[in-house]
Order: C-alpha cells, then sequence, then structure tokens
C-alpha cells in the first residue's frame, strides 16, 4: 500500500505461531476472544491487550499469540512497530 505522503507501507504478516490449545472441558463449546496486539519492529509480539471476549477463552488464546512471529511492518524499507486487530472464535456462532 501506498500512503498519502507515497510512501511505501507494508503491514505485518504472520510467518509462525501456535493455534490456540483450549482445555478439554471447552472442547465443543461456543466462544470468541478480541484482541489488539503490538508487533515489534523484530517481528515478535510486544503486547497483548483484549478488547473483549468469554473469560474462558481469554488465557489459552492470549498464550498462543504470545508466541506468533510477524514478518514486521515496513515504511519505507524500515521496519516499525505496529498494532493489529486481532479475533478468534470456536464452536458454532
Amino acid at each position: 500500500m501506498i500512503d498519502d505522503k507515497g510512501v511505501l507501507v507494508l503491514d505485518p504478516r504472520k510467518i509462525s505461531g501456535p493455534d490456540p490449545q483450549l482445555p478439554p472441558e471447552l472442547a465443543g463449546k461456543s466462544g470468541s476472544v478480541y484482541l489488539t496486539i503490538i508487533i515489534g519492529v523484530d517481528g515478535k509480539v510486544q503486547t497483548v491487550k483484549v478488547v473483549g471476549g468469554d473469560e474462558a477463552f481469554i488465557g489459552p488464546v492470549v498464550a498462543a499469540v504470545k508466541q506468533d512471529v510477524y514478518e514486521p511492518r515496513l515504511i519505507d524499507g524500515r521496519h516499525s512497530v505496529a498494532t493489529t486487530e486481532a479475533s478468534y472464535h470456536f464452536g458454532s456462532h
């Protein structure tokens, strides 16, 4: 994407990380988790903020997201800190 100043901006892209591991008591249950994630210039997750969701699902999702690795955001060829939104949905909604 080219911003309004003509600078090339590439948003972060997840390249690795585990899927959330839900405990057996949540198998087949429905739930959602909504997050704001700050990704550092090294592509590692710096901060995970829970925006909302079902309490029982939050812990496993946050634990998994903290292990994610991204291709860092690039602005004019330089790595930059980025903020992104993520949502996870389980079961049938």
